[in-house]
């Protein structure tokens, strides 16, 4: 486990999660001025909950490993939040996928002229 020193305090989580937070603050700045990320902490009785942190461009996050005892199931009582998405994400496509995505556009472009053409009157089968 790990504790995160930030400003206004200092919160105990899942080694994983905490080195994931500073990842993740230090792509924040470029994309976004704020955001909230809802992370798993250890509660002082012991009990596992989920805080809010807010992270910006001044964000300041400091971790430390802490002293005590190695729990085993460490990924179960912290597990990984979702980080939001920051900028655009680019996935490639298949050049199969794009070929057939196109042909279904147009057989949907020529679909629509022939509504169009109907609508105002014009038989889209007649020959000019």
């Amino acid at each position: 486990m790990k504790k995160v020193t930030h400003a206004g305090g200092s919160i105990v989580t899942g080694s994983a999660v905490a080195d994931a937070l500073v990842e993740y603050a230090t792509r924040t700045g470029r994309w976004a001025k704020r955001v909230a990320i809802d992370i798993p902490v250890l509660e002082d009785d012991g009990a596992v909950a989920v805080h809010t942190i807010l992270l910006g461009s001044a964000s300041a996050l400091v971790t430390s490993e802490i002293d005590g005892p190695v729990d085993a199931v460490e990924e179960e009582r912290f597990p990984m939040p979702k980080f939001p998405t920051l900028g655009a994400v680019a996935v490639p496509v298949p050049q199969a996928e794009v070929d057939a995505s196109t042909e279904e556009l147009a057989d949907v472009m020529v679909s629509i002229e022939v509504d169009l053409e109907s609508a105002a009157g014009h038989d889209p089968l007649e020959q000019p």
